[in-house]
């Protein structure tokens, strides 16, 4: 039986930081890391946003 050891969670962030005038970002958007679950923990995976989700890592066994 195969086990996934890691799941990570990305979010969509549209903003940016304060840069220096004439300076503009070649993508004005960007993913970044909002959570990460590591196999064999108690912990099920879950997040609130944007809506209530909960996964056991039984769940994801194949």
């Amino acid at each position: 039986m195969g086990e996934i050891a890691v799941v990570a969670a990305y979010g969509l962030d549209t903003g940016h930081s304060h840069l220096p005038d004439g300076v503009r970002p070649l993508c004005p958007v960007d993913y970044r890391l909002v959570g990460q679950w590591v196999n064999g923990g108690t912990e099920p995976i879950s997040m609130s946003y944007p809506f209530p989700i909960e996964i056991p890592w039984s769940a994801l066994q194949f």
